[in-house]
């Protein structure tokens, strides 16, 4: 994949040592001739739907990427299954705040259209002391995009990483680890744009913490 949608001058002088990406063609269209990706939560009819569905838009991201048999990305199908993943991953009035609500409604998504299969979590604690390594973060993510399957990533709260909404679901699409840098960069898919943040800053400074999901069917 190309680095010109980054557009940060520092990392693209670095050097890649690792890269891992998800083929995201069944995720990109162009709408008006801008290329955008994803689904998005602004695509839901009521206020309440837009406000507050991030968390059934990732869940409907990991289940489009795996069961669409549409090569082009498919608005129409993509939207249905945004209203019919509302009814299971369903947001309170905090939203879906905790990883059990997402995790637990899709295994009810799973179970109400006869699908098998894994769905795999990582918790990050807001004690610092109980987080997973940068390590184990990584590996979680890597073994993910190894089997071309998105992840769903809750971030609580930023930290000092500035680039993501704080309470909310976005989709990790790829993961670039650099020679002889601490960063580590997450490929984000959010509001239907992709950029790049620093997992390793994220991890190392947020203050709520978050969880991170992906699934895998039989």
């Amino acid at each position: 994949m190309a680095l010109e949608y980054l557009n940060d001058t520092n990392y693209a002088k670095m050097i890649l040592m690792k890269k891992l990406s998800l083929n995201i063609d069944k995720l990109k269209h162009d709408p008006e001739e801008n290329l955008a990706y994803g689904l998005n939560q602004e695509w839901y009819k009521t206020k309440w739907q837009r406000l507050s569905g991030c968390g059934p838009t990732a869940a409907s991201t990991l289940i489009y990427t795996m069961t669409s048999q549409n090569d082009n990305f498919n608005h129409e199908e993509a939207l249905a299954l945004m209203e019919t993943m509302w009814k299971y991953v369903t947001p309170s009035l905090k939203g879906v705040y905790k990883r059990s609500m997402f995790t637990e409604g899709l295994q009810k998504y799973f179970d109400a259209h006869q699908l098998t299969g894994l769905i795999e979590h990582l918790e990050i604690p807001k004690e610092k002391s109980q987080r997973p390594s940068l390590n184990e973060v990584m590996a979680f993510i890597e073994t993910a995009l190894l089997h071309q399957v998105p992840i769903a990533f809750l971030n609580l709260d930023n930290g000092e990483e500035k680039k993501l909404d704080e309470w909310h679901w976005v989709i990790i699409s790829g993961l670039d680890s650099l020679d002889d840098h601490p960063e580590v960069y997450a490929h984000i898919i959010d509001d239907n744009k992709l950029f790049a943040i620093d997992i390793a800053l994220w991890l190392k400074s947020t203050k709520r913490g978050g969880a991170l999901v992906y699934a895998l069917l039989d």
